[in-house]
């Protein structure tokens, strides 16, 4: 018997090779739908749902050039269809071209008002644009047309951040949290914030115990479209009392998403052999701070003095270079090349390392703002250690070491994190005394209306004020007579926030001042002549903030914890040889600060033994820190 065969018509074969190639397309075989649709003759064709569905498929393939002249086509044909414009924008988008993708978002709402991707993406483009005002009103309509989008949600609160309006970002975190409440890892980096700009105890516990039950689960290598992520987050739950068991599930949940994400790509670079005749060793450095920075000038002094006979220096960096300045220019002259990675990928960024063939190479960022620590992943040098920069440890089996001391880290805080710890002979925080006692502070006490008061200095930013640490002061506030906080800030917005925290925990404005503050080193060293002693926060202690204090002999009081975080007043104190001024508990915190207000002749007594100790202090000599 013979089979019969019926020949389709051209018509009919047009269908078929158009249904198969949206099959293929839905099942994500791109290379294969677009060979179908090129039997087509696509760029022929006056088919707009035809075009526009090869489109989709080329932009999926990454295809831009193509997939932007058939978008082009699509609208010609088809002028007010939305979708097009807002694929179009999205492709734009992608290729950084952003003022592009902007009117590509406006000409579609212009056709429909409430497109929700068109809405939402406008709100991305203008934020990469750094337009984070004019994002805010596109990301609340975002919002309010789909209340379950994590990403509007995030977006909007940033840029209400970003506005300096934490009043309005509070609001917005409690909205999202009501629309979505689930606690996820980028909502938990949104509560921390909005957790310590409204001095909320409860929701900080809650966060707490979001955490603990693994923030982290569903963590990838990548920050979120609007900058955050879960370095971030890293970076910012060091400032919680968080268990140690549950920080060190927190660090173990990243560095299986990142590093098991490096292997299956097999990006990881093999470990090379010293060659050549320079025998020096290479060291390089990684930081975003090469610059007139709080880390840069303390690092400055640093680098400039190794040993050029033994050591190879490279600093690597992570900024836009446009914000280099004369202290770049001074990093430069001590090093054999300063390497600006802030464009580059991962990859790129990891590659550029391994081309200066590094026999160790140091992060000064671990998960601070700018940091990139999913690059060491690569292991683009023989070692790698974590130092400065940030209190606790990068999170990832591929970085061998924690520069730290004795008195920072202990057997105990180890448990808490991955690197091994290397710790060096004294103390871990590198104090070159530079007191500008000669430089008059632009204000007086008088001025100011200090006479007569004891001054309590809280130069910090605003995420260091935790429940423990605001109860602590207010307590100092009401043992100490005419006692007041001083703080200082440079941000715009930074008082009203915390003139909001204080008044939620019950601090009268009366009992608070705020000292005019400018990003001159010298003069911000200058204003602790207007104060009396120093009140560290807790359970994230200052690093430069104390060494500044004690640069001007000004008493400062710490409270020593279990673990870097919570240690580092302890060992700059312990080094210098100050250990009264050290508190054990909150309690013993309230303690030693009442005394130092009480106590006139103590308080003097402290002060001197301070100016004392950096005269003779092994960590005051820069040589003997970097040896």
């Amino acid at each position: 018997m013979s089979a019969s065969h019926t020949k389709l018509t051209a018509a009919e074969t047009k269908k078929l090779l158009h249904n198969q190639a949206t099959d293929l397309h839905n099942k994500q075989r791109y290379l294969e739908a677009a060979i179908r649709y090129e039997a087509l003759s696509p760029w022929e064709s006056s088919d707009w749902e035809l075009l526009y569905n090869y489109a989709l498929c080329l932009q999926d393939l990454g295809e831009s050039e193509k997939a932007q002249k058939m978008y082009t086509k699509v609208i010609a044909l088809r002028p007010k269809f939305p979708d097009a414009f807002n694929n179009l924008g999205n492709l734009h988008q992608n290729l950084q071209e952003y003022d592009s993708a902007e009117s590509a978002y406006i000409r579609a709402l212009k056709i429909d008002p409430t497109h929700r991707q068109a809405t939402y993406n406008l709100g991305l483009v203008l934020q990469r644009l750094n337009r984070m005002v004019d994002s805010i009103n596109p990301l609340k309509c975002a919002v309010a047309q789909e209340p379950k989008n994590e990403g509007a949600w995030e977006a909007l609160f940033n840029a209400q951040v970003n506005s300096k309006d934490f009043a309005a970002a509070i609001d917005t975190f409690s909205a999202w949290h009501a629309a979505n409440p689930r606690f996820g890892a980028q909502q938990i980096l949104a509560g921390i914030l909005a957790a310590r700009h409204s001095a909320n105890a409860t929701l900080e516990a809650e966060l707490l115990l979001a955490i603990a039950a693994n923030a982290f689960a569903d963590v990838n290598d990548a920050p979120n479209a609007t900058g955050g992520g879960p370095s971030e987050l890293l970076g910012l739950i060091q400032y919680f009392n968080l268990p140690l068991p549950a920080l060190l599930q927190s660090y173990q949940a990243y560095a299986n998403a990142i590093s098991s994400g490096r292997r299956k790509q097999g990006l990881q670079l093999p470990r090379r052999t010293a060659s050549g005749s320079d025998k020096r060793l290479r060291i390089g450095y990684v930081s975003p701070d090469f610059r007139g920075h709080v880390m840069g000038r303390l690092m400055l002094n640093v680098i400039a003095n190794h040993d050029k006979a033994q050591f190879q220096i490279y600093l690597f960096g992570l900024n836009d270079p446009k914000f280099n300045d004369d202290v770049t220019q001074q990093f430069v002259e001590q090093v054999e090349a300063l390497v600006n990675i802030h464009g580059a990928t991962t990859l790129e960024a990891a590659k550029l390392i391994a081309d200066c063939d590094l026999d160790l190479l140091i992060d000064l960022a671990g998960h601070t703002a700018g940091a990139r620590p999913a690059l060491y992943a690569h292991k683009p040098a023989r070692v790698i250690a974590t130092h400065l920069g940030y209190h606790g440890c990068v999170g990832l089996p591929e970085v061998d070491y924690k520069i730290t001391d004795a008195y920072c880290d202990t057997e105990e805080s180890a448990k808490g994190q991955i690197e091994a710890l290397l710790p060096i002979d004294g103390c871990v925080f590198p104090f070159v005394p530079n007191t500008a006692e000669s430089i008059a502070p632009t204000h007086t006490r008088k001025q100011l209306g200090l006479e007569g008061k004891f001054v309590f200095a809280t130069f910090v930013n605003l995420i260091k004020l935790s429940p423990e640490c605001l109860q602590a002061w207010k307590q100092i506030l009401t043992a100490v007579p005419n006692s007041v906080l001083a703080f200082s800030f440079i941000r715009e917005g930074d008082q009203a926030s915390v003139e909001r925290i204080l008044e939620a925990v019950g601090i009268a404005k009366s009992q608070v001042v705020f000292i005019p503050a400018t990003k001159d080193a010298a003069e911000l060293r200058a204003r602790y002549q207007l104060v009396d002693a120093a009140l560290d926060t807790f359970p994230y202690a200052g690093g430069d903030t104390t060494l500044a204090a004690l640069d001007m002999n000004i008493p400062v009081v710490t409270l020593c914890g279990d673990r870097h975080a919570q240690r580092t007043g302890h060992s700059i104190l312990s080094n210098l040889g100050i250990t009264e001024t050290i508190a054990k508990s909150a309690t013993d915190f309230v303690g030693i600060a009442h005394k130092l207000g009480t106590d006139k002749a103590w308080c003097t007594k402290i002060s001197a033994k301070i100016k004392a100790a950096k005269l003779t202090s092994p960590m005051c000599d820069i040589k003997k820190h970097v040896a």
